[in-house]
């Protein structure tokens, strides 16, 4: 029935009212989570809870295996290469348009070398 009524053209500001008339709780009761806890090392892993040290120390070994390792190593150096090849790019595009801007500019001002 309530959605009969919220597909009317009152429904607007009948929702507005509705609004208008509830409280809602303070932000700060609402909001209240635990401080999020980081263990980049295995010393700090004694302040993580049950199920998070569980899943790092499995995590951990995961990427203790060599296969793991290997492909770890393999995707280091192809991200290298590719911030490698991104930063060559980017010095292109700025000789691109540098080469560009001087020849839109001889082009305003009528140089005869220009159009060629």
């Amino acid at each position: 029935m309530i959605f009969r009524y919220l597909k009317s053209r009152a429904a607007p500001i009948a929702c507005a009212a509705l609004l208008a008339t509830i409280e809602f709780m303070p932000v700060e009761k609402v909001l209240k989570r635990r401080t999020r806890t980081w263990a980049v090392t295995s010393a700090a892993m004694g302040k993580l809870k049950r199920g998070a040290m569980m899943l790092a120390k499995k995590s951990g070994s995961r990427l203790a295996e060599p296969a793991v390792k290997k492909q770890m190593a393999r995707l280091r150096g192809l991200m290298a290469i590719e911030r490698a090849c991104r930063l060559r790019q980017g010095d292109l595009l700025v000789e691109l348009i540098d080469g560009l801007r001087s020849s839109a500019h001889r082009y305003r001002s009528g140089d005869a070398s220009a159009a060629q």
